[in-house]
């Protein structure tokens, strides 16, 4: 047996060694002749926020997509609570992992209530997501008191909570937030962070690209660091809020 093949054998072990509500596994990508993502193993725990962190072109973004089962890999392996996204219906992977880039796209005029109800339809078994769910995910986000205004005319932390709404929607056990402040600070990220947190501690796993320390000292439970596409180290205990 090679190298390798014992190395990641070992690695394999390891994540077994305990519940995870998201696995990745040897994810490694290439585009235009360069390395992306280069085996990059770690896992999620259920109830946990784990942070990556890394300088601008470091693979974040393309980390989360594929961790998010929205970009097929060359090579690796994701789990969502042992089951391969890759395998998984439209309708099964959005049940379990929820995804939002920044902010989600709005009809002209709609009101955050419409434009939640909109994205409800469009779902691949919208009859699952009803009054009560709608209701109950404005409440998870901070949203209630502004389910009548315009979404289009809402300042960008209403935007940004209104498409995480639109995540929490199929009621995933899994979230993955990609550049989640981007644009934001002060009071208003201090909030959408808390927003996580609480998520978080419903049981809800975060898969979460940290843009500064500060963010993920304010919202990680581990964190790990990008580096060029490779995972370069592991962090615990940023934050027992």
């Amino acid at each position: 047996m090679g190298r390798n093949t014992v190395a990641t054998t070992d690695r394999a072990a390891g994540l077994a060694g305990h519940a995870a509500a998201l696995s990745c596994q040897g994810l490694s990508m290439r585009l235009g002749g360069r390395a992306v993502l280069d085996d990059v193993w770690f896992d999620v725990r259920p109830g946990e926020v784990y942070g990556v962190a890394g300088p601008p072109g470091s693979g974040k973004s393309t980390l989360l997509l594929a961790a998010g089962g929205l970009r097929s890999a060359d090579a690796g392996t994701v789990l969502a609570h042992g089951r391969r996204l890759d395998q998984l219906s439209v309708h099964a992977r959005t049940a379990l992992v929820g995804y939002l880039a920044q902010d989600v796209a709005v009809l002209p005029g709609a009101t955050v209530l419409e434009t939640l109800r909109f994205w409800a339809r469009t779902l691949p078994r919208p009859s699952l997501v009803d009054r009560e769910r709608i209701a109950e995910v404005l409440g998870l986000v901070d949203l209630a008191g502004h389910a009548q205004a315009v979404a289009d005319r809402c300042p960008a932390p209403v935007r940004r909570a209104l498409g995480l709404a639109t995540a929490l929607l199929p009621d995933p056990s899994v979230l993955v937030l990609d550049q989640f402040l981007a644009g934001i600070g002060g009071p208003e990220a201090d909030r959408l962070l808390a927003t996580v947190r609480r998520l978080r501690d419903t049981g809800i796993s975060v898969l979460y690209a940290a843009g500064t320390t500060d963010e993920a000292r304010a919202v990680c439970d581990r964190l790990g660091v990008l580096d060029r596409g490779r995972l370069r180290g592991e962090r615990a205990g940023l934050t027992a809020a």
